[in-house]
C-alpha cells in the first residue's frame, strides 16, 4: 500500500524484547507498522499506528505540531522504539516537529498520549533523532525507574541541541546533555550488571556521546540535572587535528554478569584543513 514515503529511508528497526515475532519497522515521513515475522521467511502486517504524511494531509493534518496525532504524523516520521509499558505493547514515536507520540496495540489508530521534550517551551522544536529506553535512578531516591533517553526535540530558540533524559511519572522528569562542541550524533548507555529485555541497562550510569566535532564524551547520568550539562565526566577520545582522519571507538560495558557485553560507538571522521593550509593539506 502507498504509504506517503516512496523511496525514504527505514527510521526505525527493533524486535518487541518479549515477543520476538514482532517487529517495529518505520519508515522516514511514512508509516510506522508492527509485523508479524513468518517461519520461514516473510512477515504480515498485524497493525499501523497512526497516519502518514500522505494521509494525515488527506485528512487535514496541519503539521503544526499543536499536540494533535494528525499534526504530529503529518510532520514526518522520524524514530521509534517500543516502550516498558504495558510488558511492551506500547510504542513511543518521535517526528521531525519535535513530538513524541505514545501508541498502543491495542488501539494503534489513536494515540495514547503526545508529550514535548519542553512542554514548557514555545516555537518550532528539533526533530527528534535518535531514542532509546533504559533505567535510570529516580531524583527521589525510589530506585531504578524507565527512563527515555532522546536526541533532539528541544526548541530552537529556548534550548541548545543535546540529549534529554525524560523519566519519573508522565516522563515529567527532564535532564540534559549539551556537549561544549557541536551536537549529538549518537549515544551509548552502560552501567550495572542486569539488563532490561531490549539490551539497556536496568540502571544506566554512564552515556557516552558522540558529537559532530568528533568527540566521544563521557556523562554520569545520576550527576545531570534539569539545566544542561555541557562539560563532560570524561572523554574517550581528544578531536583529531587538522587534515588527519580520526577514528574514534568507544567500549563501554553493559551489564550481563560473567559474559560482559560491551556497547560499541564508532566513527570516522575527516576534518578540513584550516584556511590558508591548503599547500601542507595537497
Amino acid at each position: 500500500a502507498d504509504d506517503g514515503a516512496a523511496g525514504e529511508a527505514v527510521c526505525a528497526l527493533e524486535v518487541n524484547p518479549l515477543d520476538p515475532r514482532r517487529l517495529l519497522c518505520g519508515v522516514r515521513r511514512g508509516a510506522l507498522r508492527v509485523l508479524d515475522l513468518q517461519p520461514g521467511g516473510g512477515a504480515t502486517v498485524v497493525c499501523r499506528l497512526g497516519a502518514t504524511v500522505a494521509a494525515a494531509a488527506t485528512a487535514g493534518g496541519d503539521g503544526d505540531g499543536d499536540g494533535g496525532g494528525g499534526g504530529a504524523a503529518a510532520a514526518g516520521l522520524s524514530c521509534a522504539a517500543w516502550s516498558p509499558s504495558l510488558a511492551y505493547k506500547q510504542v513511543v514515536a518521535g517526528y521531525d516537529d519535535g513530538t513524541l507520540v505514545v501508541y498502543s496495540l491495542r488501539n494503534p489508530n489513536a494515540p495514547n498520549a503526545t508529550l514535548a521534550v519542553n512542554p514548557y517551551a514555545h516555537g518550532p522544536r528539533r526533530p527528534l533523532r535518535a531514542m532509546r529506553w533504559a533505567a535510570a535512578a529516580a531524583a527521589d531516591g525510589g530506585g531504578a525507574r524507565p527512563a527515555l533517553f532522546v536526541v533532539g526535540g528541544t526548541a530552537r530558540e529556548q534550548d541548545p541541541d543535546g540529549l534529554v533524559v525524560l523519566k519519573g511519572e508522565g516522563l515529567k522528569e527532564r535532564a540534559m546533555v549539551a556537549p561544549p562542541d557541536g551536537t549529538v550524533l549518537g549515544f551509548g548507555l552502560a552501567g550495572g550488571a542486569e539488563l532490561l529485555p531490549n539490551g539497556a541497562p536496568a540502571l544506566a550510569s554512564t552515556v557516552v556521546v558522540l558529537t559532530s566535532a568528533a568527540e566521544l564524551l563521557r556523562y554520569d547520568v545520576g550527576a545531570l540535572g534539569r539545566a544542561p550539562s555541557a562539560a563532560p565526566h570524561g572523554r574517550e577520545m581528544a578531536t583529531a587535528k587538522a587534515h588527519r582522519p580520526l577514528v574514534c571507538v568507544s567500549l563501554a560495558a553493559a551489564g550481563g554478569g560473567g559474559r560482559r557485553p560491551l556497547r560499541v560507538l564508532l566513527a570516522v571522521v575527516t576534518p578540513h584543513a584550516p584556511p590558508g593550509d591548503a599547500a601542507s593539506a595537497a
